[in-house]
């Protein structure tokens, strides 16, 4: 396992985070039209581990981390996406269907990650922009995986 540290942009929110051994098994990209909307961008880089492997150090929800809660996903699940009260940063999500699972941005990480490991699938490639090609090496699948709801 590692630790790894991440932030939001202004650093009012700070974590640690383990990723297990074998980690890029939970790197995902997910191309949902929710995910786009939550990053700004045309996917989500995304890392879903055991909500017990996030660890706040700086800020706490309620506090300086606000949630937004939104039904009308692609999946069907409820989402709960927390992000920097200040700056807006994403920071991570909880789904109501499963709350032993926490997805974290890994966009927030402090120190990069992408030379140790790279994501292993993309999720919701269905609605993958028209102009985006598929990740070369990655595992291609068209709806969400069973298992990360």
């Amino acid at each position: 396992m590692s630790t790894h540290k991440g932030s939001c942009l202004c650093q009012a929110v700070q974590y640690e985070v383990i990723v297990p051994e074998g980690g890029q098994n939970t790197y995902t990209v997910c191309h949902c039209k929710d995910c786009q909307k939550y990053t700004g961008s045309t996917y989500a880089s995304n890392f879903v581990l055991p909500a017990t492997h996030l660890k706040l150090t700086k800020g706490a929800e309620g506090a300086e981390i606000m949630v937004y809660a939104t039904t009308n996903t692609t999946s069907g699940n409820a989402l709960m996406r927390y992000f920097c009260g200040t700056c807006g940063s994403a920071l991570y999500n909880k789904t109501a269907a499963n709350d032993q699972v926490v997805v974290v941005t890994s966009g927030t990480l402090d120190d990069p990650i992408d030379a140790a490991m790279q994501p292993a699938r993309e999720i919701f490639c269905i609605d993958r922009r028209a102009w985006l090609k598929p990740l070369d090496g990655l595992a291609q699948h068209p709806k969400r995986l069973e298992r990360l709801q």
